[in-house]
């Protein structure tokens, strides 16, 4: 059965949206990529059905885990993460961009963070992200639940900044910083029919991290 879903002018369907579907892919007459994209959605359940199939999974975390070696082959100078210019050029000069500050800024909460700023040291970056989480204590309505949850955040805070200094090795105060995947979810990895990676969407969360903090994220989700 044929299923609609209701945009701001109309109701639209799949087959619908992929009819009038015109990107990038399909203007460089890339058709069968485009085909291939629209698959892949219908099935967008197999990752429910044969995430517990062993093979499968060795295929998929070995391609996983060669593509992050690959991009962390490369050091680069500043945390931040990459635009394309007016020239067509691939530049490290935006901020560090993640899911977390653009949902705070959605809902009109000040981050401080400049479109334009990089960071060169460790210290810096840290700071930042703290305050951020201050100025979403400040202007968020529905920041804290109640007096208790209000005083946990502000002494989980407070115990960030004191001890922040102990998460983060000295030698790597200016660096190296990585390219690194922050959106590894499963709607983002395109697989062949054997789990092989074939493409990653939605490289607009990704950017530049701390070395040391990249791989602490892996181990921890």
């Amino acid at each position: 059965m044929t299923k609609t879903r209701r945009l701001l002018h109309e109701e639209i369907t799949f087959s619908l949206a992929k009819e009038r579907e015109v990107n990038v892919l399909h203007q460089l007459d890339y058709h069968d990529k485009q085909t291939r994209f629209f698959s892949l959605l219908s099935s967008r359940r197999a990752w429910s059905a044969k995430q517990n199939d062993i093979k499968l999974r060795e295929n998929l975390f070995r391609d996983l885990s060669r593509i992050l070696l690959r991009i962390s082959r490369i050091p680069l100078p500043r945390i931040g993460s990459f635009i394309i210019d007016s020239d067509g050029f691939l530049c490290l000069s935006n901020r560090p961009l993640s899911i977390e500050i653009e949902n705070l800024e959605n809902e009109k909460i000040p981050t401080h963070i400049p479109c334009c700023y990089t960071y060169s040291t460790v210290d810096s970056y840290v700071a930042d992200m703290l305050r951020v989480h201050d100025s979403r204590l400040r202007h968020q309505p529905n920041a804290v639940n109640n007096l208790q949850d209000c005083a946990y955040q502000m002494s989980a805070l407070a115990a960030m900044r004191a001890t922040a200094v102990l998460f983060f090795r000295g030698d790597f105060r200016r660096g190296p910083f990585v390219f690194t995947l922050t959106d590894l979810h499963q709607s983002n990895i395109f697989v062949d029919e054997n789990w092989h990676i074939t493409s990653h969407v939605l490289w607009i969360w990704n950017g530049l991290a701390l070395a040391q903090l990249k791989w602490l994220n892996l181990l921890t989700g």
